[in-house]
C-alpha cells in the first residue's frame, strides 16, 4: 500500500491570469493505492502531511494535514489562495521557470515513516507578455486597456478631430442607433493614430501560437515603435474607451483589428472560423482594418486600411486564419483589463502630432 499524487496545474501563469482569477493550481489529489503485496486485512495510512514549496520562491510554503486514508481512498486537498504577490508578477522582466514540489510524508501500516514527492514546472510570464493562442488565448482581452490615461488622451484627441470636421465632438458609442456614427469614430481614431508617426517593428516568429510581449500604450506613445499586435491592441483599447465593441483577428503571422458597427458581439469568446466574421462584414455589422498601415510613411486612409483587411480575410488566405477574439464577450466572461499604473503624464508624451493630410472618412465600409 502506497500513496500517489494527482495534480492539475497551469503550464503558464502571469499577472493577467492572476488578475482574472485563472488558478495556478486547480487541484491536488492524494490517494492510497493497493499493492499486489498488500494483505486482505484493512490497512490504513496515518499522519499524512503535504508540503508545497517552489524554487525559486514564488509563493509562500503551504501545508496540509490528513488524519488517515484507507486503502483505495483518495482526497482532494483543501483549496487555498496560492497566488504570488502583485509586486512579484509586475516585477518580472523575463520568462521564469518555477518548479512546484509537493512532498507528502506519512506513517505506513507497519509504522515506518515514508515520503513521496512530485514536481512540476510552470512558465511564469512577464506582466506584458501574452502567452499566445496555445496558452490561454482568451487572456489577450486583458491587454485591451480602455481606462488608462494614455488611451483617454487619445480619445480626447478624437473628439477634437471630430469637432474640427464639424461632425460634433460627442463620442457616445452606439447611442445614435446608426452604423454611420460608430464608423465615423473609427475613421477619426485612424487619423489620430496615423498622425502619431509610428515605426513598424517585426514580431517574433511564431508569436500567434507562442505569444509575445505587448507594448503598453504609454510605451507606444513614448517610443513610437509597434508591431502588428501592439497596434491592434492599442486600437481596440481606444475603441472600447469610446463605447464601441472591438475585435482582434490573428493569422499565423499577423494581427489586425475591427469593431462592431452595431451594439452586438459574437456568441463565443474566440472563434477560429473566419466565415462567421466575413458574413458579419458583408452584412455591414463589423468593419475590420489593417492596423499596421498607421506606420506607413505616406498617408493611408481608413478605407484603404479596410480594403487591406479584406484581402487578409480572402478565401485563398483562410488557412492562415488563427482566431478572432471578441472583447465585449470577454468582458461578459469577466476577463478584465490588467491593472496598470502609468508612470508618465500623457501631456509629456507629445500626443497631437501634425496633420499629415488625412481627412475624416464618412459613411460605412
Amino acid at each position: 500500500m502506497s500513496l500517489y499524487i494527482q495534480a492539475d496545474i497551469a503550464q503558464t501563469f502571469s499577472l493577467a491570469a492572476q488578475h482574472n482569477a485563472f488558478p495556478l493550481i486547480k487541484r491536488f489529489i492524494i490517494g492510497a493505492a493497493e499493492d499486489e503485496s498488500d494483505s486482505s486485512e484493512r490497512q490504513i495510512l496515518r499522519n499524512i502531511r503535504a508540503r508545497l514549496t517552489t524554487e525559486p520562491e514564488f509563493i509562500e510554503e503551504e501545508n496540509w494535514e490528513i488524519d488517515q486514508l484507507n486503502i483505495g481512498q483518495s482526497t482532494k486537498l483543501q483549496e487555498r489562495p496560492l497566488n504570488p504577490s502583485y509586486e512579484t508578477l509586475q516585477a518580472l522582466t523575463e520568462e521564469t521557470k518555477v518548479t512546484l514540489t509537493l512532498a507528502v510524508s506519512y506513517e505506513a501500516p507497519d509504522g515506518s515513516s515514508q515520503e513521496i514527492s512530485e514536481s512540476w514546472i510552470v512558465d511564469v510570464l512577464p506582466s506584458d507578455y501574452w502567452g499566445g493562442e496555445s496558452q490561454q488565448p482568451e487572456l489577450l482581452a486583458a491587454f485591451v486597456q480602455p481606462n488608462i490615461h494614455t488611451v483617454e488622451a487619445l480619445t480626447s484627441k478624437v473628439t477634437h478631430f471630430l469637432r474640427q470636421a464639424n461632425q460634433g465632438s460627442a463620442v457616445d458609442g452606439y447611442k445614435s442607433n446608426t452604423r454611420e456614427r460608430p464608423y465615423l469614430y473609427g475613421s477619426a481614431l485612424w487619423s489620430v493614430l496615423f498622425n502619431e508617426r509610428f515605426t513598424y517593428l517585426s514580431p517574433p516568429q511564431g508569436w500567434a501560437k507562442l505569444g509575445q510581449r505587448i507594448r503598453p500604450a504609454e510605451d507606444l506613445m513614448k517610443y513610437k515603435t509597434a508591431a502588428c499586435l501592439d497596434t491592434s491592441v492599442l486600437f481596440a483599447s481606444c475603441l472600447e474607451n469610446m463605447g464601441l465593441n472591438p475585435v482582434i483577428a490573428l493569422t499565423k503571422d499577423h494581427a489586425f483589428a475591427g469593431f462592431w458597427l452595431i451594439d452586438d458581439s459574437f456568441p463565443v469568446l474566440t472563434n477560429d472560423d473566419p466565415i462567421d466574421l466575413k458574413k458579419r462584414i458583408d452584412a455591414h455589422d463589423i468593419v475590420m482594418f489593417e492596423t499596421t498601415l498607421v506606420t506607413n510613411d505616406s498617408p493611408v486612409t481608413f478605407k484603404q486600411a479596410i480594403e487591406r483587411a479584406k484581402d487578409l480575410l480572402s478565401e485563398d488566405k483562410e488557412s492562415e486564419f488563427v482566431m478572432l477574439i471578441d472583447i465585449k464577450h470577454a468582458r461578459s466572461r469577466k476577463i478584465k483589463p490588467i491593472s496598470l499604473i502609468e508612470t508618465i503624464d500623457p501631456e509629456e508624451l507629445g500626443l497631437g502630432g501634425g496633420d499629415d493630410g488625412l481627412t475624416l472618412g464618412l459613411g460605412t465600409a
